[in-house]
């Protein structure tokens, strides 16, 4: 129940004292207070008995039995306590020449005292009766201010608080500049890579929406302007730097004056002072050579791969001593070592057979796809590219140690480091074994899992026969070739169609595989009758097949399998391709042919052919020959030339000429576009061991190795 307080008033004139006036006056007076009494307590009682709370007054000098409720006076009188704990949660913020304090109420509390100064416990300036919170104005900025709040009543001031301070700051306009703090490539580079990244680095930070791809601008000799495919800016305090890439490649040694516009600004709005220019000179584009063998044994024939990520991997033949055999004798082994883009090159290559059998005509392919597979231990591990490997090999402990069997084994290229006692080897599952001798094996892989292998295998009769895959139905004869067979195979690049070409009799013979299984009957000749052709190559792409091969020494000529006019697809009559002329004065050898895929857009689609010509590499679209360009810009011995191409047409070649390896890269129409260089650093065995191989990757990333006087020597195109 809420206690009542009541405070009596009459509206007129104050009552008068008793005895200002006669005797009936105050009876009067009596009178009239008797009445208001009773009127209070019969209020009173009613407000009681409702249990409600009462404030107000009773007005009524007269015998008038109304009544006016108003608000109470103050109480007075009521008793406090002393003040014995400090406000809490002191807070203070810093402003423009002031200082804004608050801090928490306290109960018993009537006022507030703020003290502050400028050193750490000398706050003794004193704010009276201040109320939270309190905003102090007047002070300097950049300099430390310090308070504490103590709280107050009628018994005195409590104690103070735990001390504050902020330091007011004035608003400074940011009118300075910005600079370029760092260049990649720097000014005056030389050897700068022709895939080119530009990164700029700034002093401050960067409105990053005022860096564009236009920011940057590089310039050739010719005045041609190359602007950057995408720009991207990384805002960290100790970055604060723009990368610019650009989607074609620059030219080899070509000097570039490069240009950063003044239009970007930092994050105050400030603009460089100038446009900042500089200049820098492209190398060839490949990298350094490298060295990925460790021993000094004598090695032989590498071969190469790469996948779409830019992983490679580079497989050779190494004589190695035998163990454990008296007298010592040794063996040609398999060895392989692989290139991380992350990590770059093993310190210790692969060995990939384990018997004391000479390996020899090893081929290998590399899938471009990714993926994990199991290692020992539980454990998987990421991969990129997939090889398959392919080779001969004489194994002694078998009943026929002198002829060769047919092996093929693979490796997957990791992402990821190996886990301690782990190995990615699935290596050396063996094909073909007995006393039937298998030469020339060869493998093609395309995008997807789809592979093909197909060998020559000597019959017991001394005849031989070609032997392809034919996943899930094991091996199966493709059809009766030479000794020198010249096999040659190639798979779509979607992986539904292979083809086999191969000498039998004087002629070519072909037969196709569709959907892993080589077509049924007898392979199509192809050739023709008259002079024996030799050196077949042959692509395939959206169901069309090129085959090339080169005749009596001075012609090319060329067959194709397909459709015309909505026809059945069939083998097209043998046709002579080159040289137009019938003067037969040319001498060819070493023909090389590629294509570039279905699904390039480019006029090489249908492939292009190069050829060695009178100590000239030539290099010609298969839809334009009768225009070859050069590829070696000066005339002279050339030796194992090869030719590849990726999808978007970007072509490599590289060749031995006069004792050193060159390498040469270009467009896939046949006009060369970049000059060749010299890759060797010395003298090279120019007509075994040497025997250079490249691979190219959809990116243009390319891996090229050779054998160099005892070592595998391997350089990168990035």
């Amino acid at each position: 129940m809420i206690g009542i307080v009541i405070a009596v008033y009459c509206c007129g004139s104050a009552l008068p004292q008793l005895g200002e006036s006669g005797e009936g006056e105050r009876l009067k007076q009596e009178d009239i207070m008797r009445k208001s009494i009773k009127r209070f307590y019969l209020l009173a009682s009613l407000i009681f008995l409702a249990g409600l709370g009462f404030y107000g007054s009773i007005s009524g000098c007269s015998d008038s039995t109304t009544s006016d409720l108003a608000a109470p006076p103050p109480l007075e009188g009521l008793p406090q306590e002393t003040i014995t704990v400090a406000p809490a949660n002191l807070q203070v913020v810093a402003g423009i020449g002031q200082v804004t304090v608050s801090w928490d109420s306290l109960t018993g509390a009537t006022s507030y005292n703020l003290y502050w100064g400028e050193a750490a416990g000398s706050t003794t300036n004193k704010i009276e009766n201040a109320a939270s919170p309190y905003v102090h104005t007047g002070l300097t900025n950049g300099t430390t201010y310090y308070y504490v709040v103590t709280a107050a009543n009628s018994l005195g001031e409590g104690p103070k608080s735990a001390e504050a301070s902020a330091i007011p700051f004035a608003v400074v306009s940011d009118t300075t500049p910005p600079q370029i703090s760092s260049l990649i490539p720097a000014n005056e580079a030389t050897g700068v890579q022709t895939n080119l990244t530009v990164k700029v680095g700034f002093n401050k930070d960067m409105n990053a929406d005022t860096i564009l791809a236009a920011s940057l601008t590089l310039t050739n000799p010719a005045g041609v302007n190359i602007i950057s495919s995408s720009v991207s800016y990384d805002p960290a305090a100790d970055v604060r730097t723009a990368t610019f890439t650009f989607a074609t490649r620059l030219e080899q040694n070509t000097l570039y004056h490069a240009e950063v516009v003044a239009t970007v600004t930092d994050t105050s709005g400030n603009p460089l002072a100038d446009p900042r220019a500089w200049e820098f000179t492209t190398g060839s584009g490949f990298g350094p050579v490298v060295e990925v063998d460790i021993t000094e044994a004598q090695t032989r024939e590498p071969k190469v791969g790469i996948d779409n990520i830019g992983d490679a991997v580079v497989m050779w033949q190494q004589n190695n001593p035998v163990v454990d055999i008296e007298p010592p004798i040794t063996a040609w082994d398999l060895l392989a070592n692989i290139y991380s883009v992350e990590r770059g090159w093993r310190e210790v290559p692969l060995e990939l057979d384990n018997t004391n059998g000479d390996v020899a005509d090893h081929q290998m392919a590399v899938w471009p796809q990714g993926g994990s597979i199991p290692v020992r231990g539980g454990a998987s591990i990421a991969i990129n590219g997939t090889v398959l490997a392919v080779w001969e090999q004489n194994n002694p402990d078998d009943t026929s140690p002198e002829v060769p069997n047919l092996y093929a084994g693979g490796f997957s290229i990791p992402t990821d480091p190996l886990p301690e006692g782990s190995d990615i080897l699935t290596l050396r599952s063996l094909i073909e074994i007995g006393d039937l001798a298998v030469r020339s094996p060869q493998v093609a892989v395309s995008r997807k899992l789809p592979s093909v292998i197909a060998w020559n295998r000597t019959n017991a009769g001394g005849t031989f026969t070609i032997v392809g895959t034919n996943f899930p139905l094991g091996n199966i004869d493709l059809g009766s070739a030479d000794e020198d067979s010249q096999l040659a195979i190639a798979i779509q690049r979607s992986g539904d169609n292979a083809i086999a070409v191969w000498m039998h009799g004087r002629a070519l013979y072909a037969k196709g595989r569709t959907d892993r299984r080589w077509a049924a009957g007898d392979p199509t000749s192809i050739s023709g009758t008259g002079t024996p052709p030799s050196k077949p190559k042959v692509t395939i792409a959206a169901g069309k097949a090129i085959v090339v091969w080169i005749k009596g020494g001075n012609e090319i000529w060329y067959s194709y399998f397909g459709s015309d006019a909505g026809a059945d697809p069939v083998w097209h009559t043998a046709t002579k391709l080159y040289p137009l002329s019938a003067d037969g004065s040319a001498n060819i050898s070493d023909l090389q042919l590629v294509s570039c895929g279905p699904e390039s857009t480019l006029p090489c689609k249908q492939g292009v052919i190069s050829w060695v010509q009178d100590d000239w590499i030539m290099v010609a679209n298969y839809a334009t020959l009768g225009s070859p360009a050069h590829v070696n810009s000066v005339q002279g011995d050339i030796y194992s030339p090869k030719l590849v191409m990726n999808n978007a047409g970007t072509a490599y070649m590289v060749w031995v000429q006069d004792n050193k390896v060159m390498a040469r890269r270009f467009g896939g129409v046949g006009t060369v576009s970049e000059l060749p260089i010299v890759l060797s650093t010395v003298d090279i065995d120019r007509t075994t061991t040497a025997k250079p191989d490249i691979a190219v990757n959809d990116a243009g990333s390319a891996i090229i190795s050779w054998a160099q006087n005892g070592s595998i020597q391997t350089v990168m195109f990035r």
